[in-house]
């Protein structure tokens, strides 16, 4: 087979055209014929090869040296097609092509640099590293708890405030309710007990929620013989709670008067008084009685000692009459001299009428004779009266102030 001669390729050259007929079927030119290449973008002219490395290959020959082979066609990476899945890799393409380069890194900040080589690449976490991240951990949910707690706290007051409803006062006593109690008990005073007993309730009826007019109405039904009806009124004064203690006491005394005889229930109702009202002295004395009564006299008499306690320092009586009779003795009577008595209404009016007449000795004679004759705390509560203390500072009456 002769060689093809020529090696000038042209449009009109039969060696040209043979060539790139050939080229077409070369396995490296698969690939590339798949697509066509953009029009726009230029292709990279390579001289066609000769034909004689062609006609020497067919022959048998030796082949042309390297130099002399057909040249590869190569297709600018910019325009090579994507590589399908499943088609088989391109031998033209090395291995430094497939591998993506990595980014050129940016160079770092002189006083980066200079931190990094100053500060460790890693801080250890060491067991304290773990106690004092629990510790702020248990603070900050300590603090979490009070604020919030705090907030709600806050919040349910001013709620409550808000949905509270103000307490109606309770009812007062007017000056004609007043005036129509204190006739009340002037006939219960007088010992006309039943028909203090109606004045009572009609108060009741008419003045409903009063305090104390159960009480009072209580004491009165006692004393009329109505023990029954009594012991009602004392349960409703209980219920009202209004003299709670002293109610509980009328209680024992009822119930005593019933039965004729103290038993357990009067003394359980007699210390549920005292735990009502620990300063009443009232319930003390009811209870020493009854212990006294029971054969327990060491009971009795702590419990009277107890009551002493909480007794006020003066008789409530005698210092009630003596200052209306203090205050009944007119400023020019004078009845002239009298002789000292012992009873303390009747003395220090006498003692009065001496200090306005100028007999400063006979008054200090009878104040005298009745302080021996009255407990030290009642004397000096007595002689301090308005009406007898601006002769304190006579001379004759040194001693008594």
């Amino acid at each position: 087979m002769k060689p093809i001669v020529g090696s000038e390729s042209g449009p009109g050259n039969p060696a040209s055209r043979k060539s790139q007929n050939l080229s077409r079927f070369h396995p490296l030119n698969f690939d590339a014929l798949e697509e066509e290449p953009v029009a726009d973008a230029p292709v990279a002219q390579t001289p066609a090869p000769s034909a004689a490395p062609l006609a020497d290959t067919i022959s048998g020959k030796p082949s042309a040296p390297a130099e002399a082979k057909i040249a590869r066609v190569e297709v600018p990476t910019k325009f090579r097609p994507p590589i399908r899945e499943g088609s088989r890799p391109r031998p033209f393409e090395s291995a430094e092509a497939k591998t993506p380069r990595p980014a050129p890194e940016e160079p770092e900040a002189p006083a980066f640099a200079a931190l990094k080589d100053i500060l460790p690449r890693e801080i250890p976490f060491t067991p304290l590293h773990a106690v004092i991240l629990s510790a702020a951990i248990l603070v900050g949910l300590a603090l979490a708890f009070f604020y919030g707690q705090s907030i709600g706290r806050d919040e349910a007051v001013r709620l409550a405030a808000q949905t509270e409803k103000p307490e109606p006062e309770p009812p007062r006593f007017s000056e004609q309710s007043m005036e129509a109690l204190d006739a009340a008990l002037a006939l219960l005073r007088d010992g006309k007990s039943a028909e203090a007993l109606d004045a009572l309730k009609e108060l009741m009826a008419a003045y409903p929620g009063l305090p104390s007019l159960q009480y009072a109405a209580s004491i009165a039904a006692l004393q009329a013989g109505y023990p029954v009806e009594a012991e009602k009124l004392a349960d409703a004064s209980i219920r009202q709670t209004s003299r709670v203690s002293d109610a509980l006491a009328l209680k024992a005394a009822i119930l005593a008067s019933r039965s004729g005889r103290p038993n357990d229930l009067q003394e359980g109702l007699l210390r549920q008084a005292i735990a009502a009202d620990p300063m009443n002295p009232s319930p003390f004395l009811e209870l020493a009685s009854l212990m006294r009564y029971q054969g327990k006299p060491d009971v009795a008499r702590r419990l009277l000692l107890s009551a002493a306690l909480r007794m006020n320092p003066v008789d409530s009586r005698t210092v009630l009459d003596t200052t209306l009779a203090l205050m009944s003795q007119g400023p020019s009577e004078n009845t002239g001299p009298a002789a000292p008595t012992g009873v303390p209404e009747k003395d220090f009016p006498a003692a009065l009428a001496e200090l306005r007449s100028g007999n400063y000795e006979s008054a200090a004679a009878i104040l005298r004779n009745t302080r021996q004759s009255l407990p030290p705390d009642l004397f000096a509560y007595l002689i301090n009266d308005p009406s007898l203390r601006k002769f304190a500072d006579r001379p004759e009456l040194s001693g008594l102030y």
